[in-house]
């Protein structure tokens, strides 16, 4: 038997069968085209999920302009300002601050200026509490040197205790500017001068 022809009920002209569409299959490339196509369209009006390293956004491309919302955590400031960003560039930066930190150099830097800058601190609190207490050492050196090796030699001890801390830690923020060490020594060193100043100036209030 054929296929029954179905007729229109109003105009009562026959009806040609339609295809159903619904069991069609698609051919494979076809196919594999125009879900790629969707994802290319998809990815242009949406942002995905996950983007270079855990931000939320999309990776730029190398050269690119970015947004804020596509700027890496790993790129420097000077990099985000001026909306340069490369794989290569993030990639120094992350193994410069692992460097930094594992580095002997920047870790005895640190302990040198720390220890220099402490004993000045020691000192003054030895004199507040007897302020002879230097005496045997200028005894010392009155009797072994003459006054103009001994100014030298006093000299040379103020400037390591008072200058060489900072001129150390300057070194270290500028060759090991990562470093957590001399970054904590910075903030230390700063809140220090902070607190001095603003003693100098209530002292000066009340004279």
């Amino acid at each position: 038997m054929g296929k029954e022809i179905k007729h229109d009920p109003i105009t009562g002209e026959p009806m040609l069968a339609t295809e159903d569409l619904s069991q069609a299959q698609l051919d494979p490339v076809l196919e594999l085209k125009l879900t790629q196509e969707e994802y290319a369209k998809r990815q242009q009006n949406m942002i995905p999920p996950v983007g270079y390293a855990g931000q939320m956004g999309p990776m730029p491309q190398a050269g690119q302009a970015i947004r804020p919302g596509m700027v890496p955590p790993l790129v420097p400031k000077a990099m985000r300002a001026n909306g340069i960003w490369t794989p290569e560039k993030a990639q120094y930066v992350a193994q410069k601050k692992i460097k930094d930190n594992m580095s002997k150099g920047a870790l005895w830097l640190c302990i040198i200026s720390l220890g220099l800058w402490l004993t000045l601190r020691v000192i003054f609190a030895a004199l507040i509490a007897d302020d002879s207490i230097l005496d045997s050492f200028l005894y010392f050196l009155s009797d072994n040197l003459n006054p103009l090796q001994s100014a030298v030699v006093i000299l040379l001890m103020l400037f390591a205790l008072v200058f060489v801390p900072y001129i150390l830690l300057i070194i270290t923020r500028v060759k090991y500017k990562y470093n957590k060490f001399g970054k904590v020594l910075q903030w230390v060193y700063i809140g220090e001068i902070a607190l001095f100043v603003v003693l100098v100036r209530f002292v000066a209030l009340f004279l």
